[in-house]
């Protein structure tokens, strides 16, 4: 069986019998009552409410309400008083069908015909009154304004046409061979409007007319006499009388009006009146000059061949041939606000700017007029080329004190690389310009005196380092030969020629070392294997210095420089004894050096120093210099004492430490 089918003919079986309130399901029936909680019966059964997709009929739940109308998914036998139907094409089930819906107005594209609301009046109701198909106009709404729909001629009743009647239909002008009397199209003129003016029947003729013939009013002169002058129309205009058009009529006058220009026998409106012509008009008070005179300059506008003469030129603006330019032509060069057809002698250099651009040797932007300025000098960064200032010399061409040149000259023979960066043009999709500028970083070869710091010479080109092959560096030259100077160091991966060594350096088989060798030793900053010629050694953990004197290592003790001596130090020397012109012993700290590779370091010593007589801080306790005296002891004197004297029998505490005799 073809169900498809089957259930399209069950639909349609069922939609008559939904109408007649009888359900075709076997869930409920026309004699089933639905409960209150589901009071709708469907094809599925009962229901709490028939869903959006539904139509309502009475308390059954349908998806077309067929031949009936439908008002807010309520399936009627008609539409409300005062609502209309609107015919809709519906697709359900696979069945295409005619809903009609119910409206409560008709839109702006819709007529009235029979309570339907419809696209087009059907043939036999073409006329339209207030929006309703009739088949006849009413006495009140009689002229007819004609329209089309599909090709089919409709008749609008009004009662009024809103521009001229002819005969009993609405039309926008009359036709040619017809006059306009008090809006309708008539054959002729009445007796009370017999005179015609521009086709519309007058009782007089207008201000502006020029003569009357054969009742017909004329608002200018003929080609016979072309001239209206006093009044009248004449073949000639008058001797010094001038010609002035006003409304298409062509006056002669003695003489222009207010605010009008006089150009030879013509007055003027402006200097652009006549459009035809292929020179240029110029205004000079109140007149129009085809030349300005010798101490004025022309200003020629954008449009009409029109312009002023004036004393000069506006701000943006340059002259060339006593004319004001926004630009200077192609072939000429801008200098003091004049295009010239020659840079003078002091200003020799052209640089290339957009207008009202500065020169930086980039030149304008590519969307815009570009203007060669005559110039003392290139600026700052920019080149010279060919008398040209540039952002860049051309390749293969190197820059000598700004110039672009083929090869180094005598004064600065040596090559030397350097970073420059200027701006390019670039196309931008998303710009306003449609073009952007991007700073670009190029690298140039200029030549130098001198190389710059840091940087050695090879073959005339200053480096950063010289090859591998090229090992020594003399004088700043890259060499293959050994050094010619008295000594040489060793600077990472190349070997420098010096006739010096720095303070740094110790010198070492005629090289500047850091470091002397383990076991060597060391005279005046030299290294050496033969034993100290000097009064003194100081013997380090890995090499020996001799010295005429200890004091900046320590002390001597047997011709050698010590920190720490074993017993007593008098004067720098170590003794087992304190002679008795220094029979005081105290306890003293200084600063040495730290060792003869470590520069500016220093480390303190401790020592026991005979003394003449103790320091002033110190206090004396037999041969001893104290700083705090014994316990049990008073200090009378600087000195410490177990009893103070009868003169000064009593004891005074300073601090925990201190107990003076008083």
């Amino acid at each position: 069986m073809n169900w498809k089918l089957f259930l399209q003919i069950k639909s349609i079986v069922c939609l008559t019998v939904f109408i007649r309130r009888i359900s075709c399901n076997e869930h409920c029936s026309e004699y089933d009552i639905c409960p209150q909680n589901k009071p709708f019966c469907s094809e599925a059964g009962c229901v709490f409410e028939c869903p959006q997709s539904f139509y309502v009929n009475g308390t059954i739940c349908v998806s077309t309400c067929g031949d009936w109308f439908v008002k807010d998914r309520l399936c009627l036998r008609q539409c409300p008083d005062k609502w209309h139907a609107r015919e809709t094409l519906k697709l359900v089930d696979g069945l295409v069908y005619m809903e009609k819906y119910c409206t409560s107005s008709c839109n702006s594209t819709e007529y009235l015909f029979e309570n339907t609301c419809v696209r087009a009046c059907p043939l036999s109701n073409i006329y339209i009154n207030n929006r309703v198909c009739s088949s006849h106009c009413t006495n009140d709404n009689y002229l007819l304004s004609n329209f089309s729909i599909n090709s089919i001629t409709y008749h609008e009743c009004v009662g009024q046409c809103p521009h001229f009647v002819d005969d009993i239909y609405c039309t926008d002008k009359c036709g040619d061979d017809k006059f306009v009397l008090n809006s309708t199209c008539v054959d002729k003129c009445s007796e009370k409007y017999p005179l015609i003016s521009d086709k519309v029947c007058v009782s007089t003729c207008p201000v502006t007319t020029v003569y009357i013939e054969n009742n017909v009013c004329f608002r200018n002169c003929t080609n016979e006499k072309p001239f209206y002058t006093n009044k009248t129309c004449t073949k000639t205009c008058p001797q010094d009388f001038y010609l002035t058009i006003r409304s298409g009529i062509v006056f002669c006058e003695q003489k222009c009006q207010t605010g009008e220009y006089t150009y030879k026998n013509t007055c003027l409106n402006s200097c652009a009146d006549d459009g035809k012509r292929d020179f240029y008009l110029f205004y000079l008070n109140q007149t129009c000059v085809e030349e300005c005179p010798s101490n004025y300059l022309f200003q020629k506008y954008e449009y009409y061949f029109v312009g002023s003469c004036v004393a000069s030129c506006s701000k943006d603006e340059f002259i060339y041939n006593r004319t004001c330019v926004k630009y200077c032509p192609g072939d000429t060069f801008l200098i003091n606000n004049k295009c010239v057809n020659k840079c003078p002698e002091n200003f020799p250099y052209i640089c290339l700017i957009g207008k009202g651009g500065k020169c930086n040797g980039d030149g304008p932007s590519p969307n815009a007029l570009s203007q060669k300025i005559c110039m003392s000098s290139c600026p700052k960064n920019t080149f010279i080329f060919e008398n040209s200032c540039v952002a860049k010399c051309p390749i293969s061409y190197l820059v000598s004190e700004q110039e672009c040149v083929p090869e180094c000259p005598k004064g600065n023979p040596l090559i030397q690389n350097r970073t420059i960066s200027y701006n390019t043009w670039t196309r931008c999709f998303y710009c306003y310009s449609d073009w952007k500028t991007t700073i670009q970083t190029d690298q140039i070869l200029e030549c130098v005196s001198d190389c710059r710091k840091g940087m050695v010479i090879l073959n005339s080109t200053c480096v950063y380092e010289c090859p591998y092959n090229y090992r020594y560096i003399e004088n700043g030259t890259c060499r293959i030969n050994a050094c010619t100077t008295k000594y040489m160091y060793n600077d990472s991966s190349n070997m420098i020629c010096t006739d010096s060594c720095e303070d740094e350096f110790f010198i070492y088989n005629n090289t500047c070392v850091k470091v002397c060798p383990d076991n060597v030793f060391i005279t005046n900053k030299t290294c050496h294997l033969d034993t100290c010629e000097t009064k003194y050694m100081y013997n380090t953990s890995t090499v020996m210095i001799c010295t005429e004197d200890c004091t900046k290592y320590g002390l001597s003790n047997n011709n050698v420089c010590v920190e720490q001596c074993p017993f007593y130090v008098v004067n720098d020397t170590c003794v087992q004894t304190c002679p008795k012109s220094h029979a005081f012993i105290a306890n003293q700290t200084r600063k040495v050096q730290c060792g003869y590779e470590q520069k500016n370091c220093q480390k303190i010593i401790s020592y026991n120093e005979c003394k003449v007589r103790c320091p002033e801080t110190l206090y004396i306790h037999k041969d001893l210099c104290l700083d705090i005296c014994p316990t049990s002891h008073f200090v009378f004197n600087w000195t410490c004492v177990t009893i103070c004297p009868p003169s000064h029998p009593f004891h005074q505490q300073v601090d925990d430490t201190l107990f003076m005799c008083g």
